[in-house]
């Protein structure tokens, strides 16, 4: 509000005086609240001497800040009517009714939507959307009215209302069916912080013991199978993956992420497709002593192909480098599947103890999260591909690749990253000879190949959202001595996020380390 000075002051109090004789309806009200104004008005310019008055007050009815965007009438927040003030809460639910208008949380949980209610409003309920002895479906919410016409029962819909029936629509989630998600609603509430879960058994630990979460084995023709755990609603923190299907969780109600999933790298392996180069190795090249020598293996592909291996150039012969995966599924991520790992390493012909070290095991696991309410992502899920690694023995070296990144599929009308979402599945970094193996951050950056040195050559880097992936380095040794080319980096992984508009809300620090679509979700 400007300045007010001694003119304006005296216009402020004559405002109220000139409306004074006002007595009914909206003159009655509209009288009250430039009284109040008045008042306000009086107490916090002393004496008309030039001073500031409230920037919060929202007298007028409006509120510009962004830090308080609500315009409080009864003073219920702080006590003082017609107070712009902070607002938290959960989105789209019912506050309070204000006459037939009601209050219901914004998408992002800071301020009030206004709703005029053509039949009125009921507290505790909201907008009245049904007639006496009715039950129907409007404005997002199933209602049952008495004779009375007084709302009896009402259930929102987090899908919308159905085409032609009065009850709410339901999700279709991808890869499983409708009776199997149905199966959620009557399942037990899962909280789960500190645990780890195995789709191969089923089994699923907590903190204090083995928990019982319901599940389902589905066997999926050409295609990893999948197991679907089930819950009304869930709570997941800090939980790690393991097992060989791929990880369905199938909720009722919300799913949060409030820490660490980690898929680990079997999860959901593809059951075809991966077809990432063989480097070679050789324990006594050319007839001399013992040595170690190894080409690098190809790193697997995703969404994004995985780079070659690097070549080792021998005065006697040549030891190619494995090629690069080729990319594999589809933006749908159906089949559920997650990335390929990268290629094996062969003995060479000839070799006294040949030794075949097969690859494809190291791959970003297979996720999918579908929730008929929402998701919530507080925390991070991990799936990224594995780091290559090397076998160093007494006469053999072997020199992998890095596994693609995995597959991570969000299923909810409305999904959400805070601050703190995270969504990792980029490729992994390509292995060599000898190497440190130092934390890898929770960051989208692409993650560096494993560090070489004049023997042998450093590994290549993982793909990143718009950097592909890299191929190890070349080498070049005489006979009989060590030596090796660096394992190539692994591809993308791929993040599908489908909801009822195709979008979803992200804070400006979330990170979406894959390459990320969107779709809409099916309902029925």
């Amino acid at each position: 509000r400007s300045p007010v000075n001694a003119a304006n002051c005296g216009r402020a109090m004559k405002v109220g005086n000139h409306h004074r004789g006002w007595s009914t309806g909206a003159h009655m009200l509209e009288h009250h609240r430039v009284m109040r104004w008045a008042l306000v008005v009086s107490v916090v310019v002393s004496g008309c001497g030039g001073e500031v008055a409230n920037p919060r007050s929202c007298i007028d009815g409006t509120c510009t800040s962004e830090e308080f965007p609500f315009c409080d009438l009864e003073g219920a927040y702080e006590g003082t009517p017609d107070l712009c003030v902070t607002v938290t809460c959960e989105p789209g639910t019912f506050e309070k009714c204000r006459d037939d208008v009601a209050l219901t949380c914004n998408t992002t949980g800071t301020d009030f939507e206004l709703r005029e209610c053509s039949l009125g409003c009921q507290q505790g309920v909201g907008c009245r959307v049904c007639q006496p002895n009715q039950t129907v479906c409007a404005n997002g919410a199933v209602q049952t009215c008495d004779a009375a016409g007084n709302v009896t029962t009402s259930e929102p819909c987090a899908s919308g209302c159905f085409e032609d029936q009065p009850r709410c629509a339901r999700v279709s989630a991808s890869n499983i069916s409708d009776q199997v998600f149905d199966m959620a609603a009557v399942a037990p509430i899962l909280e789960l912080v500190n645990g780890t879960i195995d789709t191969s058994t089923g089994v699923v630990f907590g903190p204090d013991g083995q928990l019982t979460v319901p599940s389902v084995y589905i066997s999926v023709p050409n295609a990893p199978a999948l197991r679907v755990f089930l819950a009304r609603s869930a709570v997941i923190g800090d939980v790690r993956v393991t097992g060989e299907p791929a990880f369905v969780l199938a909720t009722e109600g919300a799913i949060h992420l409030t820490g660490r999933l980690s898929i680990w790298h079997q999860v959901g392996r593809p059951a075809a497709g991966c077809n990432a180069g063989n480097g070679m190795h050789d324990d006594n090249a050319g007839g001399s002593s013992i040595t170690l020598a190894s080409s690098g293996s190809g790193g697997g592909g995703n969404a994004t192909q995985g780079a070659s291996g690097g070549t080792l150039f021998n005065t006697a012969e040549t030891y190619l480098g494995g090629a690069g995966g080729s990319v594999i599924g589809n933006d749908a991520i159906v089949p559920l599947q997650g990335g390929c790992g990268p290629g094996g390493v062969d003995a060479r012909i000839g070799s006294p103890a040949p030794v075949n070290y097969p690859g494809g095991g190291g791959s970003g696991g297979a996720v999918q999260l579908s929730s008929q309410t929402k998701i919530v992502v507080d925390g991070i899920i991990d799936a990224r591909g594995s780091r290559g690694n090397s076998i160093p023995k007494q006469d053999v070296m072997a020199i992998f690749g890095g596994g693609a990144g995995g597959s991570v599929l969000l299923e909810a009308p409305t999904v959400t990253l805070t601050q703190n979402g995270k969504l990792i599945a980029k490729g992994g970094r390509g292995g060599s000879g000898y190497y440190s193996d130092p934390a890898v951050p929770d960051t989208a950056e692409p993650e560096p190949g494993a560090a070489g040195d004049a023997v042998f050559g450093p590994g290549g880097n993982g793909a990143a959202v718009g950097v592909a992936a890299t191929a190890g380095a070349d080498r070049t040794r005489s006979n009989g001595s060590d030596g090796g080319g660096g394992g190539g980096g692994g591809g993308l992984g791929r993040l599908r996020i489908n909801t009822l508009d195709t979008t979803y809300t992200k804070a400006s620090t979330s990170i979406e380390a894959a390459s990320t679509t969107t779709g809409r979700l099916l309902t029925r």
